[in-house]
């Protein structure tokens, strides 16, 4: 079998010497919906809903470390809404950065755990 590219039904496939029409989405089709190039129109129930603000959990823990007075911390991986080790490092680097109360932290990996570390000024 051969199949070759026909830009609005998604394909035709050859099966002795006839082309057979292969309609990827029946129901557009059904409906009379044109299909574009890019994409196709839907209705608002079938829209992804919008990603919930995430709480300010690393934040609070930049801050318990600067108010627990001491140089070096360990962060608990449990307490934190990823469980992840990357995506915690990342997170809290990134909030290091963009945050000039949090400017003299530095945050560190070892072995699968995270430390954060007052840095000399």
């Amino acid at each position: 079998m051969e199949t070759l590219p026909f830009s609005t039904w998604g394909g035709a496939t050859l099966i002795s010497n006839y082309y057979i029409l292969l309609i990827t989405d029946y129901k557009s089709f059904k409906q009379g919906v044109e299909v574009g190039k890019y994409g196709k129109p839907i209705s608002s129930d079938k829209m992804p809903k919008s990603r919930v603000k995430r709480l300010p959990q690393y934040d609070e823990a930049l801050k318990e470390f600067l108010d627990s007075g001491s140089n070096y911390y360990e962060v608990n991986l449990d307490a934190l809404p990823s469980h992840k080790v990357r995506v915690v490092l990342s997170s809290l680097k990134w909030r290091v950065k963009n945050n000039s109360e949090f400017k003299n932290i530095k945050v560190v990996m070892h072995k699968g755990k995270i430390f954060l570390e007052k840095a000399k000024a």
